[in-house]
């Protein structure tokens, strides 16, 4: 078999081959809903979590755990309310004890 036989040869299989690949990449593409999420992926998948309304599952209220004091009395008395760095972010401001 000579050289130029065989370049158009291997040539001709491999365009089939990515044509095979191409077809066959589109038909699965095909199959799935739009969103490209089966029915079956989504079963198991509870309805609070698709409610937009809903942002209260599983949430802990924030807080601060970590206050610094502007003096060692303040400090000792481990009221962070008081403490002179304390700024309450209602408008309402903390009156320093």
């Amino acid at each position: 078999m000579s050289k130029a036989i065989f370049k158009k040869v291997a040539t001709k299989i491999l365009l089939i081959f990515i044509f095979v690949f191409i077809y066959k990449i589109g038909l699965s593409f095909q199959l799935q809903s739009p969103n490209g999420v089966s029915e079956s992926d989504t079963a198991s998948v509870p309805k609070e979590i698709e409610d937009a309304q809903n942002i209260g599952i599983n949430k802990d209220a924030s807080n601060a755990t970590l206050m610094p004091y502007g003096s060692m009395k303040e400090a000792l008395a481990a009221n962070c309310h008081a403490s002179s760095f304390s700024r309450s972010l209602n408008g309402i401001s903390n009156p320093v004890i």
